[in-house]
């Protein structure tokens, strides 16, 4: 089974202080332990942020602001006697709005958290999911073998056994909570879990979902940006769906000339998604070249749209020489973060592509490595 590796589309997190609003409190004690300073990160939207307090009298008191309940991590060092956070220096635990006592036993990571009611949804939550987490790990585990051993035909079927369990166990337990305690601290998290990772969920399913949380974690950063996510999915498998009539648009080339998409009907053109700072992206070119160099004098054309920005304008011309793309038109929408055509098509992480018929049907998506190659071998050569 193929590994798909990329870029998703976010704001670059970073490293702040505690903001002016406060809404979560922990009222830390340390039993028989020594440390000046302790840490909570956590995340407001994609931004990272670190709040910090210093330890008086084995006691500490951490304030800061966040608007929905997620899994994070306390963390402290003791900077006489060590320059990195060692493993017993971080503590895990659930944060969420009000206040929270958490006392570490002898051991900074061992701890014993009361008082906040997202914390005990959380735990219930996560021990009512662990038994199946273990097995489907165990699936995963078992099909990984058969990979290695060569055995494709039994992996595929042991990763298609896995797939079917996580989706039918993650729609009874996280979706089954969320029905249940949608207005929860612990509920946003359980529609992450639902989700999944990487850059393909299922808008159609996780719509209903979302809808049930409280307006507040709606329209917090977090549920905003997950909003989006539900919406670029849907259309991700409506307008570029494989089927579809792919959508035009006009953009600018590396010389300030306008191109259309529409320009290329007649021929197969391969609409790509890519940027000079994704390495995903540019590790694909080469098959991009390849492709170009077989099958252009077929009738395959290639339109490539970088979401680099203005800033990186000079960037984006030297990747495009560097890797050998100049055979083939470029566009960029450089004075917007998010380039019109993602949103267009509803992509959500980077590289991406689409390949469109002469009639200007898209009639392939997300053709990585060597699919390309292989998907024009069977289209051009017969």
């Amino acid at each position: 089974m193929k590994k798909l590796l990329g870029v998703l589309l976010m704001a670059a997190p970073f490293m702040g202080l505690a903001q002016n609003k406060t809404n979560f409190e922990i009222r830390g004690k340390l039993d028989s332990i020594d440390v000046p300073m302790v840490y909570v990160v956590h995340m407001l939207g994609f931004k990272q942020v670190i709040d910090s307090a210093k330890v008086t009298n084995h006691s500490y008191n951490l304030k800061g602001y966040l608007e929905v309940g997620q899994q994070t991590v306390l963390m402290t060092y003791n900077m006489r006697t060590v320059k990195q956070i060692q493993p017993d220096g971080i503590a895990l635990l659930f944060l969420s709005p009000g206040i929270s006592t958490v006392t570490h036993i002898k051991k900074f990571h061992d701890i014993i958290i009361s008082g906040s009611a997202g914390y005990n949804d959380y735990k219930t939550l996560t021990s009512t999911a662990k038994p199946y987490e273990d097995k489907n790990q165990a699936l995963k585990t078992k099909a990984y073998q058969l990979l290695k051993q060569k055995d494709t035909v039994a992996a595929n079927d042991a990763y298609a056994r896995q797939y079917a369990f996580e989706q039918d166990f993650t729609d009874k337990v996280y979706g089954g909570f969320i029905k249940q305690h949608a207005k929860s601290p612990a509920a946003f998290f359980a529609l992450q879990k639902l989700a999944g990772t990487g850059h393909s969920i299922d808008g159609q399913k996780l719509k209903p979902y979302f809808d049930m949380l409280p307006s507040n974690i709606k329209e917090s950063e977090d549920g905003r940006q997950f909003n989006k996510r539900i919406t670029d999915a849907i259309t991700f498998n409506t307008k570029g769906a494989v089927g579809s009539q792919a959508t035009d648009f006009t953009l600018l080339d590396t010389a300030g000339h306008a191109v259309k998409l529409s320009d290329y009907k007649g021929k197969y053109v391969l609409l790509d998604l890519w940027a000079s700072w994704c390495s995903p992206c540019r590790a694909d070119n080469p098959h991009l070249v390849a492709a170009y160099k077989q099958y252009h004098q077929n009738g395959f054309e290639i339109l490539s749209v970088s979401l680099d920005t203005r800033s990186r304008e000079k960037a984006w011309h030297n990747a495009i020489s560097h890797d050998h793309l100049t055979a083939w038109a470029h566009v960029a929408d450089l004075d917007h973060e998010t380039n019109s055509v993602v949103a267009l098509y509803g992509v959500s992480g980077i590289p991406q592509n689409f390949l469109i018929a002469p009639d200007g049907k898209i009639i392939a998506r997300s053709l990585r490595e060597g699919d390309l190659e292989k998907q024009l071998g069977k289209i051009l050569n017969n």
